[in-house]
C-alpha cells in the first residue's frame, strides 16, 4: 500500500468518524431506536429469548448495546464499514478505488 493511498484512506477515515460522532445525541430518536432501548433493559437472557421469538435482528446487537450506549454501537459500525469497503475495493480493483 503506497503512503498516498494510506493518507487518503486516513483522511476518509477521519472524516467519516467526525460526521458519524458530532452531535451524537442531537436528534430525537426514532422508531427503531426507541424500540432496541426498550429491547437493552432486559436481561440479556430475555434479550435473547425476546430477540428470538419476534425480532429480525441478532440478538449480538441488543447483548453489545445492552452494555454500550445503542448509538456508539451503531457509529462503531458505520465507521468498520468505511474500512471494510477499502478492502473490498482493494481486493477488485486496486488500492485507489
Amino acid at each position: 500500500m503506497k503512503i498516498e493511498s494510506k493518507l487518503i484512506l486516513f483522511c476518509i477515515i477521519i472524516t467519516g468518524l467526525i460526521l458519524r460522532l458530532y452531535h451524537l445525541d442531537f436528534q430525537c430518536l426514532w422508531t427503531e431506536e426507541l424500540y432496541t432501548q426498550s429491547m437493552i433493559r432486559l436481561s440479556v437472557l430475555d434479550i435473547i429469548i425476546a430477540s428470538i421469538r419476534s425480532d429480525f435482528t441478532p440478538p449480538l446487537y441488543y447483548i453489545v448495546s445492552h452494555f454500550i450506549t445503542p448509538r456508539l454501537v451503531s457509529a462503531i459500525c458505520g465507521i468498520s464499514t468505511i474500512i471494510i469497503m477499502y478492502f473490498v475495493g482493494r481486493e477488485y480493483r486496486d488500492d485507489t478505488t
